[in-house]
């Protein structure tokens, strides 16, 4: 299989497990290239940061296109659009990653010359040839400049498929639930079926709701919505809801989190306390809300800070996400 000239689609269902407490790093899902540099790897997570990136010849290289941190021991697809058409005068080409079928970040746009054909391999996973056969003596190149991360994927790989034209957010939306259905291991962990609107995570869905409005309106709107302000209580829901929101051209967004009830008391919208005095996990910018006025009583996610919490005052108007499902996840 080569990409040649072409505008094409990579797509994935993966699920990281690290080995023996060791991360993931650059874990190549599939790739074709050779020892001096030229070809293609699509690598899920990144070397430097566990996102969706892409390798493409020495030039532009290899570049971490998403801003989602892939989570370990959960089932999710993973894609990179790439297309060369739009810009081909040019010698551009436009990149966009995805994760569980929704954009992930803004597209980039990154000069391409020539063509990504190679006489290397194709290897799917790590150290593998598309027939499963494992390719001995097979090795990455090192920058001897930069810190040496060992090349691993720990996980699995259900479903790949390559297209040879750069698919559309709806078509990608359309493949992706069509896999997760199909998966019955997927099945098995994914939420019941979310209206119209609503994305699945966990044994919950969720939507973004892009008009703002002040915390008390927007805790409102989502019980009229039979749900609730999002309970943000793990690294993997604040991964997922991170991804729902970066394609937005807002910045701040109400999560289901206060001490409107008792000051320094902080309480989700689910009822349970947010202990962060002694540990519990938390993503305020500071582990802990700062204070910097007594009115700032409400959460806030905030893309300036990469998803940091901020406590801010409950009259300022922002975006929201709302969750529905049951109380505890089983």
């Amino acid at each position: 299989m080569d990409l040649g000239y072409e505008s094409f689609t990579i797509f994935a269902h993966i699920r990281l497990r690290p080995r023996n407490g060791e991360d993931n790093w650059g874990g190549r899902i599939l790739s074709k290239r050779t020892s001096y540099k030229r070809g293609w790897q699509f690598v899920v997570p990144s070397f430097y940061g566990r996102k969706v990136s892409m390798y493409m010849n020495d030039d532009p290289g290899h570049i971490t296109y998403g801003e989602a941190i892939i989570p370990d021991y959960r089932w999710v697809t993973v894609a990179i659009s790439v297309d060369r058409d739009e810009f081909r005068r040019s010698n551009l080409a436009t990149v966009q990653a995805y994760v569980n079928g929704l954009p992930d970040g803004s597209p980039y746009i990154v000069q391409l010359d020539g063509t990504l054909s190679t006489e290397a391999p194709l290897t799917i996973g790590h150290w593998m040839y598309e027939d499963n056969t494992y390719h001995v003596g097979r090795k990455d190149w090192r920058s001897p400049s930069r810190r040496r991360h060992v090349h691993r994927f720990f996980g699995d790989i259900s479903d790949l498929t390559v297209w040879k034209t750069s698919l559309n957010p709806d078509q990608i939306l359309n493949y992706s639930e069509f896999v997760i259905a199909k998966n019955v291991e997927t099945r098995a962990e994914a939420a019941p079926v979310c209206q119209p609107g609503w994305r699945p995570h966990g044994c919950k869905c969720y939507k973004l709701f892009p008009s703002p409005l002040r915390f008390d309106a927007a805790w409102t709107t989502c019980e009229v919505d039979e749900g609730r302000l999002v309970v943000v209580d793990s690294p993997s829901v604040q991964d997922f809801v991170w991804g729902l929101v970066v394609p937005s051209s807002d910045q701040d967004f109400w999560i289901g989190l206060n001490d409107t009830m008792y000051e320094s008391v902080w309480r989700f919208s689910n009822g349970y306390n947010l202990n962060y005095f002694i540990g519990q996990w938390n993503n305020f910018k500071n582990n802990f809300p700062d204070k910097e006025y007594k009115t700032d009583d409400c959460a806030e996610l905030k893309k300036i800070y990469a998803g940091k919490w901020n406590d801010a005052n409950c009259n300022k108007f922002n975006p929201f996400i709302c969750e529905r499902g049951p109380r505890v996840c089983v």
